[in-house]
């Protein structure tokens, strides 16, 4: 199977378009999660600067202990959050998983892993695996892996972890001025024959003709970690990249103005691994010490027997001569690994329909095995989820859409992945399909209430377009909109002929009581149908209260994102109101939305929900009836 382990640096690529551009560029920060006693791996969490995301759900897992949370703190003494709570950050920053001990009344957190200095075993003191350290005058991080691999901080030739060092052919241990199959130190061509002297497993490609030698894995004569760095050191096999790759967090950064990405292991220890350097206007990679196993010549396929890795961008599918030149980050320790089934976490769906949905997993493991098949497994009873989708490609983060599904239905599913070990399932999660009503979607976001909303304003083709604009208690758009020629009133706010609570503002004391519009001045009714309304003010206040609220750009119109607790979502794009006349303003900027609830305190307004890129919320302040605001259905 094909690991994807492309690292794409795109931090700098960014930076460069919103320079050219002159766009505001948006912080990011990220959330690293420490098992703080516990074992598994969790994938660090990427947010925006005033992005609210909820926590990853928490995978760490404690003999004899229960999960209660996360904390700044080890100790559990510094800021504590809930599994899943919806936050913002403004700094990187660590959360401590925080542990009660399930045989004991008195709740207990665990303690981290503790790191010593010095050299090891082959230098004086320490001990190998014990903790980070140096060997041959070359420091190491022991990330706490599995296998026991310890890191190198630098690479061959560098002096710093964010240099970049020397460059090295395959199974050459000098650099030099230029990289060619000619002067390749294994390669030989006398003008009747030619081919590879060494590390050659099939006879058609060796020198002399027939011959071939069977080795894959680079000799120590030939291994540029260790002839430069001495015993002890060795070019990381795939299985040990594979291992980094997937026990470790791992995110883009940049380390003293150099981009590249960050390894945090189990145990919270990190090493940089800087991203590319320019050589001869090329990108160059990282090798590893193994041979490609179906050729002699090629060292770049990302595949399981993977002979590079790549920190930049590049095509997945090159194949590069392995006389050509790459980086080498040097390791300690065993390559060997018992494999144990893959670790897959189950993520919410997306992009759902009335008939289909992208169903979303990850990989965090490959438990030290080729993943020789992953998917999903799904249906309407979760206990008989018999319907199956397999994923194809490379990468650990994988996606499948499914489809043929039935309206306004909930469905179960959850990941799974296979490797010699076993097959392992992530949690089961559930989606519900989006319903049709009158020929229009509905989606459920699992609010309380149960009510489901629209997913486009009425007058609108699609969930972005702004749609028409309507005074409250009318059921048609028009092109001026004042109270002289607002249906229900005659010419001035102060003569109200409906929906009037107050005998100063009725049309000769007229008052009826009215709070909530009557089916046929619902604009939402009148324009779909039976069975669509407008939403009252409690039903507007329970989806912001319910829901995680985002502004966000949706196929270039900007406005907010509703997400619901069961991950479905609605976008309400910021359509700007009708104020005064024909004068349409806030475009692009502020979305008024009528609700079909009259203000109890002032009857010639009514309550509307408004957002902007800052706030959002419930509000009658501008809710002149006569004014033109945008309409989301709902429907039960």
């Amino acid at each position: 199977m094909k690991i994807k382990v492309l690292l794409r640096i795109v931090v700098v690529t960014a930076l460069g378009i919103c320079a050219l551009c002159g766009c505001n560029r948006r912080e990011t920060y990220i959330v690293f999660f420490d098992a703080n006693g516990g074992t598994g791996t969790m994938r660090s969490q990427v947010f925006e600067e005033r992005e609210a995301q909820a926590l990853r759900q928490n995978t760490f897992t404690r003999d004899g202990y229960s999960f209660s949370g996360w904390n700044t703190s080890q100790s559990g003494s510094g800021t504590a959050y809930s599994n899943g709570q919806t936050i913002t950050v403004s700094s990187d920053m660590t959360l401590y998983a925080q542990w009660t001990n399930n045989s004991s009344s008195q709740g207990g957190n665990g303690s981290g892993s503790g790191s010593g200095t010095g050299d090891d075993p082959g230098n004086g003191s320490g001990t190998q695996g014990g903790g980070n350290g140096t060997h041959n005058g070359h420091d190491y991080v022991d990330l706490g892996l599995r296998s026991g691999t310890l890191w190198a901080t630098c690479n061959v030739g560098a002096n710093t972890p964010e240099g970049s060092g020397d460059l090295f052919a395959w199974a050459e241990t000098s650099p030099k001025e230029s990289y060619t199959q000619s002067n390749y130190k294994y390669y030989c061509d006398d003008g009747t024959d030619r081919g590879y002297t060494k590390y050659v497993r099939h006879y058609q490609n060796g020198y002399p003709n027939f011959f071939s030698d069977g080795l894959r894995i680079l000799e120590a004569c030939d291994d540029a970690a260790t002839f430069n760095w001495g015993s002890g050191w060795q070019t990381p096999s795939p299985s040990q990249v594979e291992e980094l790759f997937y026990d470790c967090q791992h995110v883009e950064t940049a380390q003293n103005g150099v981009p590249g990405n960050l390894f945090r292991g189990p145990n919270g220890n990190t090493i940089f691994i800087p991203s590319i350097i320019e050589y001869d206007n090329k990108s160059y990679y990282y090798w590893t010490n193994s041979l490609r196993q179906r050729y002699n010549q090629y060292f770049v396929e990302l595949s399981v027997d993977i002979e590079v890795i790549a920190f930049c961008k590049s095509d997945f599918n090159n194949l590069r001569d392995r006389y050509f030149c790459a980086l080498v980050r040097p390791v300690r320790g065993s390559a060997t690994l018992t494999p144990t089934a893959p670790s897959v976490i189950t993520n919410s769906a997306t992009n759902i329909t009335p008939y289909s949905a992208t169903l979303n997993g990850n990989i965090t493991s490959a438990g030290g095995a080729n993943v020789t098949e992953k998917g999903f497994v799904y249906g309407t009873n979760p206990n008989n989820l018999s319907g199956r989708t397999q994923s194809g490609g490379a990468s650990s983060i994988y996606n499948e859409t499914i489809t043929g599904l039935s309206q306004g239905t909930i469905y179960y599913y959850k990941a799974y992945a296979t490797n010699s070990a076993g097959t392992t399932y992530g949690d089961i999660l559930t989606f519900t399909t989006n319903g049709i009503l009158n020929e229009h979607i509905w989606v459920d976001l699992g609010l309380p209430s149960g009510t489901k909303w629209a997913n486009c304003n009425i007058g609108a083709t699609s969930p972005e377009d702004y749609g028409e604009y309507f005074a409250w208690g009318e059921t048609s758009p028009k092109y001026i909109y004042e109270w002289n020629n607002y249906r229900w009133c005659d010419g001035v706010y102060t003569k109200l002929t409906k929906y009037c609570n107050y005998a100063q503002y009725g049309n000769n004391g007229f008052t009826d009581n009215l709070t909530t519009l009557e089916a046929s001045d619902d604009a939402a009714t009148a324009n779909w149908g039976s069975g669509w309304r407008m939403p009252t003010e409690t039903e507007m206040r329970e989806l912001k209260d319910n829901c995680i609220v985002t502004w966000t750009t949706q196929n270039g119109k900007r406005g907010r994102l509703f997400t619901g607790s069961n991950g479905n979502f609605i976008f309400l794009p910021a359509a700007g109101y009708h104020r005064y006349g024909s004068e349409l303003g806030s475009v692009g900027f502020d979305g008024y939305y009528w609700s079909s609830s009259l203000s109890s305190d002032y009857t010639v307004r009514a309550w509307y929900l408004n957002f902007d890129s800052d706030n959002y919320g419930m509000s009658n302040l501008n809710g002149e009836r006569y004014r033109g605001l945008s309409v989301r259905p709902v429907c039960q």
